[in-house]
């Protein structure tokens, strides 16, 4: 692969990772004005948004280090699709970071 080619399969990929964030992140926020609402819900059993991120980037990471191990995925979501979902969550925690930055200043 080329850098051309390269450059080619980021911006596809990068693109499905939009589709997913403009969908299912709208889905699950279900709010207009915090896109990270979900993740701060789980403050009521005493996990910070962050730790909460946390949890779901290892669970997909986990399964992406069964797929390196055993070379398959043993359910119906795609390799790309868990690779998807951890680029996914680790934007999120970057948000989560950043939010928390500005609220401290």
């Amino acid at each position: 692969m080329n850098q051309q080619q390269r450059i080619e399969c980021f911006e596809k990929h990068l693109e499905e990772c939009r589709k997913i964030w403009t969908t299912k992140g709208i889905e699950y926020a279900n709010s207009t004005e915090d896109a990270n609402k979900n993740f701060k819900s789980d403050e009521e059993i005493g996990i910070t948004p962050i730790q909460s991120v946390s949890v779901f980037m290892n669970k997909h990471y986990r399964s992406i280090r069964n797929y390196v191990k055993d070379g398959e995925v043993k359910s119906n979501e795609s390799i790309q699709g868990r690779l998807h979902d951890l680029i996914n969550y680790s934007l999120i925690m970057l948000s989560l970071i950043e939010e928390n930055e500005q609220d401290s200043i």
